[in-house]
This record gives C-alpha cells, sequence and structure tokens, in this order.
C-alpha cells in the first residue's frame, strides 16, 4: 500500500490537447494543437490598470481578456487582452492603446553595479519598472537612458528593466 502511494505522489505529468495528442513537446506544461480552434482566455470586467478586481490580488504572468471600458487618464482599460506584471495590468497592442509598447531589457550584474541603460529613452520614470532576481526595486533616472538602482547588485544578479513607451 505505501509503495502505491509512494509511486502516485513521485508521478509526473503533462497535458497536451489537441490534433496529435500522443506527440508532446518535453518543455511544455500544457500545450494546445489546433488547426482549426483557438484558445480562449477568461473574460473579465477589469476596473482599471492599478485595481485587480475582479480578482483580489495582482498575479504576475496573468492573462486575461477585458470586455469593459473603466477607469481613467492613464489607469482607464478599453475591451482587449491584458496581462499582469505583478503590480497592474499591461494591455498588449491593439485596439484604443495601439501605439502602446512593453520593451524589456535584462542584464546580470556585476558586484556593486548600479546604473542599467532602459530600453529606449526615458519619458517618464512612472512607465519604467526595475527587478532585481523577480523582486521590483526603487530607481532614479540619472539622464535620458540610465537608471540607477538605490542599492548595489551583488555578482551575477539578475536585473530585468520593463518599460511601457
Amino acid at each position: 500500500m505505501i509503495f502505491i502511494i509512494g509511486s502516485v505522489t513521485s508521478g509526473y505529468a503533462q497535458v497536451k490537447i489537441g490534433d496529435n495528442p500522443t506527440v508532446i513537446n518535453p518543455n511544455s506544461l500544457l500545450e494546445l494543437e489546433s488547426n482549426m480552434k483557438g484558445l480562449l482566455l477568461p473574460r473579465l470586467n477589469l476596473l482599471s490598470t492599478n485595481n485587480p478586481a475582479p480578482m483580489t490580488v495582482f498575479v504576475e504572468g496573468m492573462f486575461v481578456y477585458n470586455l469593459a471600458v473603466n477607469g481613467a487618464a492613464d489607469t482607464a482599460v478599453s475591451p482587449g487582452l491584458y496581462y499582469c506584471d505583478g503590480v497592474k495590468w499591461i494591455r498588449l497592442g491593439g485596439g484604443q492603446n495601439n501605439a502602446t509598447q512593453v520593451l524589456k531589457t535584462e542584464y546580470t550584474a556585476t558586484a556593486g553595479q548600479l546604473q542599467f541603460q532602459t530600453p529606449a529613452g526615458i519619458t517618464d520614470m512612472n512607465k519604467i519598472t526595475v527587478y532585481r532576481n523577480g523582486i521590483i526595486i526603487n530607481s532614479i533616472q540619472v539622464n535620458v537612458n540610465t537608471i540607477a538602482t538605490e542599492v548595489s547588485c551583488i555578482q551575477n544578479d539578475n536585473i530585468k528593466i520593463v518599460q511601457i513607451l
């Protein structure tokens, strides 16, 4: 009995849905394959880009299709595909905000490094998010293309800069 329980808990699962369910990409957790059907994401009514509702918290990596027109100015949402960066909803291309671009740059820091170049010229520091080893950190603008982190890096820290244009 113990052997059966142990073998069940150490199992490995992959899921493939689609036209050829026996050939699974070994790097995928979930694989969808079809020549005639698409993926339907959860459809919700977001309130604004800075409010996680109708969810209870922001979840980094979450994708949804928003149906609502809500919010005002920089936090307004309109129908379209959105993803969450962990602190806000970001619209992906097309529609009302079709000029919006999200640029990313990653660095492997050297010991003591403070300054990093942004993906594009800085026009608004509120549209730049800096991550150190996956955690959001504060930064300041040094010049038109450079930011400085408030704490110096340790050798091989992963720095990711996300900039919304």
